[in-house]
């Protein structure tokens, strides 16, 4: 904790939903898998959109290791996570 105290400007927190969105937008666009916690900073960046509107960001996109269920009810909109 005391490395993020010293480093991080600011946190910003996201819901299941919005995470399984940046889930499917992650497939949808890149046709990449990406578990829920990988999606969370994509999560982030669309909840600031208008904020980052004209930045360039970068958001590192690791972990696929979702269970094939719980994807393919992310993807059809059934669940969010």
């Amino acid at each position: 904790m005391q490395i993020i105290w010293e480093n991080v400007a600011r946190i910003v927190e996201v819901s299941d939903m919005e995470i399984a969105g940046a889930m499917r937008a992650i497939y949808e666009d890149t046709h990449n898998v990406a578990e829920g916690a990988a999606a969370a900073a994509l999560a982030g960046a669309l909840k600031e959109k208008d904020e980052n509107l004209g930045k360039r960001i970068g958001i590192i996109l690791t972990g696929g290791n979702v269970d094939a269920d719980v994807f393919a009810r992310v993807l059809s909109g059934r669940t969010v996570l």
